[in-house]
């Protein structure tokens, strides 16, 4: 075929290629298969861990074992877990593990995510979508076609772009540590270096709708450097690709949906409106030689995944418990496509985090309840 696949995956990393991962319990399947492994070394019918010993402990091995009783799962999960997500261009597992921390096995976990990404315009949309995520003035449907809408499609709706340009100036304040922003008690960015704040600082100045961005010419350059020669039969060479790459790989997701992607970018509508604006977030650069001068320059486009598409990280799989009413089939087509899935992962997700932030100003409510009690009980003592 006449396909240069690996142009079509691009050369900036938006999407992650997988689904997201319970960061916390992939470790405690870890450290349950490490303890099942030395029960049968030692020959043993029981599970013995000594957690306190620092010269054995590892970050994978931050649980005990689920059989023994809950407050000893309580002291053990006191611990802190070190998670380096190195080039994924993607915070799914950062949203999946934190909407999964209320679950009574993964309480008193404090994890901390290292996030190295090379291009400064996938750590800028990782801020963004933060910001998003944590932004309690919106309601939860509100907020899930906006990141949807942001995330996954390279033309946005009006009300999108405006939402971005109200957050830009807020989020290059957080970057330059101007002003005081939500993400401060989340996001740490004293490992970057003055350059690389700015680097991102100017990122987020070009998503300004007043910058230029073309992005459905940029795309058609990308296709046809994509499919060469064979370019006007393109829709087959989808076809194809769909069929023998991705249908068996992601079930749910429906040709149709795939085709929509790789010709327009626009891979999920919302409520039959207009994407008008182009995703500036999705605008990058790469390294490139100028043929008339011989230098090494760096070129603005659209440098992201035309082939593979955003479906996996929200949109390929779901929790198990769910699985067998949104995967059925009626007849041979699936009941329910991608952006059904993705749209139930991130509302649930986004349910979770909110569940979570509310039931804590609960109890830093209750709790300073009981200490206003506490402290007139002891006042009174004193006066009597």
């Amino acid at each position: 075929m006449a396909t240069d696949v690996s142009s079509g995956i691009g050369f900036v990393r938006f999407w992650a290629a997988a689904p997201a991962l319970d960061v916390v319990a992939l470790c405690r399947s870890h450290s349950d298969q490490n303890k099942l492994a030395g029960a049968a070394t030692d020959g043993k019918n029981t599970l013995h861990t000594n957690t306190h010993d620092g010269s054995k402990e590892r970050a994978g091995d931050a649980t005990e074992d689920l059989r023994q009783p809950q407050e000893q799962d309580v002291q053990e999960n006191g611990k802190t877990l070190n998670i380096l997500l190195l080039g994924l261009g993607d915070i799914h597992h950062i949203l999946f593990t934190a909407s999964r921390l209320w679950k009574e096995t993964n309480r008193g976990y404090r994890i901390h995510f290292f996030v190295h990404e090379e291009a400064p315009e996938v750590l800028a949309r990782h801020l963004l979508l933060l910001d998003v995520v944590n932004d309690t003035a919106m309601s939860l449907r509100e907020k899930t076609e906006t990141f949807i809408d942001l995330y996954a499609n390279s033309r946005l709706l009006p009300k999108t772009v405006a939402y971005i340009h109200e957050r830009q100036t807020l989020l290059t304040d957080f970057v330059c540590e101007e002003q005081p922003h939500p993400l401060d008690a989340l996001v740490d960015l004293s490992h970057l270096k003055h350059r690389q704040r700015d680097e991102i600082q100017e990122v987020m100045t070009a998503w300004h709708p007043a910058v230029q961005f073309d992005v459905d010419a940029l795309r058609e350059q990308r296709l046809r450097h994509c499919y060469g020669q064979r370019f006007d039969y393109k829709v087959n060479l989808m076809d194809w690709n769909y069929q023998m790459n991705l249908s068996p790989m992601v079930p749910i997701l429906h040709w149709r949906q795939y085709k929509r992607f790789a010709l327009t970018g626009v891979t999920f509508e919302t409520r039959l409106a207009d994407h008008t604006d182009p995703n500036r977030t999705l605008s990058s650069y790469t390294k490139a030689t100028d043929t008339k001068r011989g230098q090494n320059v760096k070129v603005r486009g659209f440098w992201g995944d035309i082939v593979n598409g955003p479906f996996y990280a929200y949109g390929a799989e779901t929790r198990q418990r769910y699985r067998d009413r949104l995967f059925r089939k009626v007849g041979d087509s699936q009941r329910y496509n991608s952006h059904d899935i993705m749209t139930f992962n991130l509302s649930s997700i986004l349910y979770s985090l909110e569940e979570m932030r509310v039931s804590l100003r609960r109890a830093k409510a209750k709790f300073g309840c009981w200490m206003q009690t506490q402290f007139r009980r002891a006042t009174a003592r004193e006066q009597s």
